[in-house]
């Protein structure tokens, strides 16, 4: 687990100085901890490279990105709910097993979710 924060000293714009950058480690079959992190940092951007290797593990992540971006889910301990979308950056490798089976299950996701695309 790491965290990291990153400020700009040479931004114009005071509010991007506040924002912060965190790395961390979630464990896709474990629900509450994603959630825990989510309400920890209100994401506002997910970066996933190369997160796709077997066809087990496609269904706990499909769960982990649901709850991550889910704009009806808290943000922090106030309740508050998150008023910013969250946005994710997928870099989905071509050629692994469980791809064709993520991409159609991502899709699912993506289709029961009004404004989602």
């Amino acid at each position: 687990l790491q965290s990291a924060g990153l400020r700009g000293e040479n931004e114009q714009d005071e509010k991007s100085k506040d924002k912060q950058c965190f790395v961390r480690k979630l464990d896709w079959y474990n629900a509450e901890e994603v959630r825990d992190s989510k309400r920890m940092i209100n994401p506002n951007l997910i970066i996933a490279s190369a997160v796709v290797y077997y066809k087990e593990d496609v269904i706990p992540l499909i769960q982990t990105l649901e709850i991550l971006l889910d704009p009806e889910s808290t943000a922090g301990t106030s309740g508050d709910v998150v008023e910013e979308p969250v946005e994710a950056l997928l870099f989905l490798p071509e050629f692994r097993e469980a791809m064709p089976f993520f991409r159609e299950k991502l899709e699912e996701m993506v289709n029961t979710h009004a404004g989602w695309n």
